[in-house]
């Protein structure tokens, strides 16, 4: 079934197979059964389907197909709207059958055809949504909802959620060109100011080597390597490299082996590109390929454009053509590999 194959169609950018094989179930009057999909699976196979319109760049049908959603956090979407559909019973089926990374997408979707403002709008009202409990058990009844948002595992998710917004609300103020808000939203994410999703990072700026963020128990500081990487790209964009180097050299601090981390060498590659040291550039890029068996899309883009500006044009269209023969439609553009 597609909500089964669909990670690894994904990953092979197989995404018109995803679309394909989506609608094709959305569309029949009966799933293997003999009855139709559960309208939570519709709702999942639908995410699917607009996930590969939007990476194939088919913005106005997403947007058209999202839209006929209609308000997907309002009771019509509620199990208790409707007859059940999932069997079972219990406390599962109560509340939004609308899965978050749908309503995520549907918060994006305005900015995919260049309306950040109002994509920054959504964003920030599914933020509100869960600043307790996580989605779907947000939309639960009150004592249910809240009974989630105590636990551990509630409290995890929701701050899993909520940091995925904060990081989208980044990349739109990015996207709009507002370099110091997108700086200042990111630097208080990572200093616990916007909700303790992240904190501690970095060494030498009052966190511990290797600290993670706060509620992600065995995240090794994950969130904030990422975050970290994400902070010194945003500062090399605003012409702050003394700043970009700060934050990368704050992001190297959580790591035990710099040297055999990809990301971190890829950083010292977009450091060097900023300076100007195109040689140098092109090993840690170089670097960051051989760590990922040639598979850092970003890293083979970059070093090829490191060697054009070193005259070195034959090396650098057979480095991209040697990118491309790894995984043809994973890494070719959707339009051509897919």
């Amino acid at each position: 079934m597609v909500l089964q194959a669909a990670p690894e169609l994904a990953r092979r950018g197989a995404w018109r197979a995803v679309i394909a094989g989506a609608q094709q179930l959305l569309s029949s009057a009966a799933g293997r059964s003999g009855t139709a999909p559960p309208l939570e699976d519709q709702l999942a196979l639908r995410h699917l389907r607009l996930s590969g319109l939007v990476k194939l760049r088919q913005i106005p049908t997403a947007e058209r197909e999202i839209s006929l959603l209609g308000d997907l956090t309002g009771p019509a979407w509620y199990y208790e709207t409707h007859a059940p559909s999932g069997g079972g019973g219990g406390s599962a089926q109560q509340g939004s059958m609308a899965p978050f990374a749908l309503l995520h997408l549907h918060a994006l979707m305005p900015s995919f055809a260049g309306n950040h403002v109002a994509s920054v709008g959504r964003v920030l009202a599914l933020l509100s949504l869960v600043q307790g409990a996580p989605w779907p058990e947000a939309s639960w009844p009150a004592e249910a909802a809240a009974a989630v948002a105590a636990s551990q595992a509630g409290r995890a998710r929701a701050a899993e959620q909520r940091l995925a917004l904060h990081v989208s609300l980044v990349n739109q103020y990015a996207a709009s060109g507002d370099w110091p808000l997108a700086i200042a939203h990111l630097e208080g994410l990572l200093g616990g100011g916007l909700g303790g999703e992240a904190a501690g990072a970095g060494c030498g700026g009052g966190g511990e080597r290797g600290a993670g963020r706060k509620g992600g128990e065995g995240d090794g500081g994950g969130g904030d390597r990422e975050l970290l990487s994400l902070l010194g790209r945003l500062y090399l964009q605003a012409g702050n490299i003394d700043a970009a180097e700060d934050a990368f050299e704050r992001r190297e601090c959580l790591d035990g082996d710099a040297e055999k981390d990809p990301e971190v060498r890829a950083n010292r590659g977009h450091l060097l590109v900023a300076c100007g040291v195109f040689e140098g550039a092109i090993a840690e890029y170089g670097a960051a390929l051989d760590l990922t068996g040639g598979r850092h899309a970003v890293a083979a883009n970059n070093r090829a454009t490191c060697l054009l500006y070193r005259g070195r044009l034959a090396e650098a269209i057979a480095a991209l053509e040697a990118f491309l023969r790894l995984e043809p439609a994973a890494h070719a553009t959707p339009a051509v590999g897919a």
